[in-house]
């Protein structure tokens, strides 16, 4: 024979079963609106009654596989085959970052927006262009609203095979999401390229290039696209098919250790032309040792030109 709480006990379960309070916990922070959530937010569904804990699970409840937004009335629904009394309880305002409508703004939104943005950047600079979207993306949501979707790009950044490019989601002039967006970037342009191996120092001349397509956004360093007009040199050694960028030339001194240059002798009452030998390289400006030809001692002179120099008596 049963002891009598036992069989109080089961007299009462079913009064236990059909009334249960239930609460909700979250993964992070969610948006509220109209007693909706998004639906991969919901971690758990649990009652205050202890005796119910492991009867009311995430797992009784028909939620959507997929992230959608789903009411307390379909939740409850859901509950409904096994209690007949559900209340809706909230966990408190840390769980709800905004009480609004839901506003989904799609993850394929953000990348049009980062991918126009990139394209207006490129545009004309380059003969042929690739974008495509990298990585993991999600939807936003945000409260509802009028949106502007902006992205933001630095017009000094270089192209790069992967680059993240910010696109702020704004409510009347105001940013209330902030999500990068990362693209692969293939960026074709004809740029010079060398047609032989050369060594540091040596100054590239015309025929010494060629023009041929290339990936920029996989360059090491910034491109050369037209040669400068000032005399230019090789700070390091090249090999055939090396791109020209900037990091390889250097300014080229205008007068060479032993290079054959004119010497202008001028005063108050003199100016006179002579010929001489450089001992030293010189840029615009320097002074440099030189032997004036049939001197018998070397003798400062500044550089003034190509292959000229002065000297004030």
């Amino acid at each position: 024979m049963l002891p009598r709480f036992a069989i109080l006990a089961l007299l009462c379960w079913p009064l236990v079963a059909t009334c249960a309070e239930v609460r909700l916990s979250f993964r992070e922070p969610f948006y509220r609106g109209d007693n909706s959530v998004a639906a991969n937010h919901v971690a758990n569904v649990w009652s205050k009654d202890a005796g119910l804990a492991e009867r009311i699970g995430a797992a009784v409840i028909a939620l959507p596989e997929s992230r959608t937004v789903i009411t307390s009335d379909a939740i409850i629904a859901s509950l409904s085959d096994q209690f007949t009394n559900v209340e809706w309880t909230w966990l408190g305002t840390r769980s709800i970052r905004r009480e609004a409508p839901f506003l989904r703004i799609p993850e394929n939104a953000l990348v049009d927006a980062a991918r126009t943005a990139l394209e207006q950047r490129l545009n004309g600079k380059f003969i042929d262009v690739t974008l495509r979207a990298v990585g993991r993306l999600s939807d936003v949501l945000i409260p509802a609203g009028p949106v502007t979707l902006i992205a933001r790009l630095d017009e000094h950044v270089a192209v790069r095979p992967r680059m993240a490019i910010r696109v702020d989601v704004t409510q009347n002039g105001r940013s209330v999401q902030s999500v990068p967006v990362w693209l692969a970037v293939e960026a074709y342009r004809e740029l010079p390229v060398f047609n032989r191996q050369m060594t540091r120092g040596e100054i590239p001349e015309p025929d010494d290039l060629r023009l041929q397509r290339v990936d920029v956004a996989r360059l090491d360093g910034e491109p050369v696209v037209e040669m400068p007009r000032e005399a230019v040199r090789l700070r390091q050694p090249v090999r055939e098919g090396d791109v020209l960028v900037q990091s390889m030339l250097e300014p080229a001194p205008l007068v060479e250790r032993g290079d054959r240059v004119k010497v202008h002798l001028s005063g108050e009452t003199i100016s006179l032309t002579a010929w001489g030998v450089a001992k030293g390289e010189g840029f615009p400006g320097d002074t440099i040792n030189i032997l004036i030809d049939n001197a018998d001692a070397l003798t400062l002179a500044r550089v003034t030109g190509k292959g000229e120099l002065e000297i004030e008596l």
